[in-house]
């Protein structure tokens, strides 16, 4: 009997090792079940929500300085130039529709911490910050944004939204400067 036993199991020995490696796996994986280790579930994190939109005023202003003094109102630092263009820009929390007024240069106001003068003067007298404040005082709102844009900065922006075409339908010579010619084009 133990010899009969011996040939069996050589027998399923040999059968098993010259099966092809996948139906060896297969059998192995179903004869002899394993228990399956359940990776523990890692916890889904709790998503925090968006913050809900929020209006937005934007004060842009235009610069008459013909010089970079763009470091200078920012600091809020007395500076030699004025606002040519103020604008209050006014973007409701939905972001459908965009609103904008212009504040005359030459409106009379009063300026926190000085005197009544022009609007524009606030740039002169103390840079962005004071601009900001003499338009919020103004206007009764705060603003969030302030832009401001010179000389400089124009013709930058120009150039990168890829200049301004002119047709010059009668020549003629600058009478300013270097008196530049512009022929017809």
């Amino acid at each position: 009997m133990i010899a009969g036993l011996a040939v069996l199991a050589v027998a399923a020995a040999g059968f098993l090792l010259n099966r092809p490696r996948a139906q060896t796996a297969a059998l192995v994986e179903t004869s002899a079940p394993t228990p399956a280790v359940t990776p523990k579930p890692t916890p889904t994190p709790t998503p925090t929500p968006d913050p809900p939109p929020v209006a937005l005023n934007i004060l842009l202003i235009g610069s008459d300085s013909r010089v970079n003094a763009r470091a200078a109102a920012a600091s809020g630092k007395a500076s030699d130039q004025r606002a040519d263009a103020l604008v209050f820009i006014h973007l409701p929390a939905d972001r459908r529709s965009a609103y904008g007024i212009s504040l005359m240069r030459d409106l009379w106001v009063d300026i926190p911490g000085y005197r009544s003068a022009k609007i524009n003067a606030a740039l002169e007298l103390g840079g962005v910050p004071l601009m900001t404040r003499t338009a919020e005082a103004l206007l009764g709102q705060r603003i969030n944004h302030t832009v401001i844009l010179d000389f400089q900065g124009f013709a930058a922006m120009t150039d990168a939204l890829g200049g301004v075409s002119v047709t010059i339908k009668e020549p003629f010579t600058g009478t300013i400067d270097n008196f530049v010619h512009f022929p017809r084009v």
